[in-house]
């Protein structure tokens, strides 16, 4: 049972961790792009599906140089 429930543990862990990357990536498509209110929303929601994610934050240090966040 123990084995069980780590698993499903790991489980979400992971699928969490692979939502907050498709959010990253979606960060940096729309900096590139140059919109920047969409890239914002997809940085807060990447932060927030995984807050120890460097990459989240970084994209939104990259907005903050060219763009203001409110």
């Amino acid at each position: 049972m123990r084995k069980v429930l780590l698993s499903l543990v790991f489980v979400l862990v992971f699928i969490a961790s692979s939502y907050a990357q498709f959010y990253i990536d979606l960060c940096y498509t729309y900096l590139n792009a140059g919109d920047y209110q969409r890239a914002i929303e997809a940085g807060k929601q990447a932060v927030k599906l995984n807050p120890n994610d460097s990459d989240s934050y970084y994209c939104l240090t990259l907005l903050s140089d060219t763009y203001f966040i409110k």
